[in-house]
């Protein structure tokens, strides 16, 4: 299966840099990516989801260079980062960011899922005819849960979900 991940408050903790960038301040917000931390469980969830085959990718609203430095600081084992803009597409809650990776990686809907934190990741999956499942561990807002194929409480029970899709 093509698991689409979210980054910001879904693999990452993002506060810091995120503060920044609700106030325009992009680079100063670039600057600040050390001072994130990954949510406990994240890495053996990946871990999980790569030992049983399926392919992991992050599709982010963040600027992809920030994307790629932070799998790099963490030391994530993801293999590609997107960045919206740097697809051509219009950012979530559109569904062409989802639409495009499914395209080039020759896949259908129904053999992807996409996580994250926000409701427009979740409007984005399903315009894209992808399961979603809501990350709630760093969701801000709760009602991302509202529509959602399913729902993980912690990282450890996405793994258990896509298991249970993927058979």
């Amino acid at each position: 299966m093509l698991v689409i991940m979210d980054m910001d408050f879904t693999l990452i903790d993002t506060t810091e840099p995120e503060k920044l960038r609700q106030r325009g301040r992009l680079d100063e917000a670039s600057s600040r990516l050390e001072d994130t931390t990954v949510y406990p469980g994240v890495e053996k969830m990946l871990s999980d989801l790569r030992s049983a085959g399926h392919e992991i990718l992050v599709l982010t609203n963040s600027r992809g260079q920030d994307a790629r430095n932070l799998i790099e600081i963490h030391e994530l084992s993801i293999e590609e980062a997107y960045y919206y803009k740097d697809l051509g597409v219009r950012p979530k809650p559109h569904s062409g960011g989802h639409t495009t990776l499914l395209r080039r990686n020759g896949v259908i809907g129904s053999m992807a899922v996409s996580v994250g934190d926000k409701s427009s990741v979740r409007e984005a999956a399903h315009g894209a005819g992808i399961r979603f499942i809501a990350a709630m561990w760093g969701a801000k807002n709760r009602t991302v849960a509202n529509k959602a194929d399913a729902v993980a409480n912690q990282p450890e029970e996405v793994y258990e979900i896509i298991e249970r899709w993927s058979n």
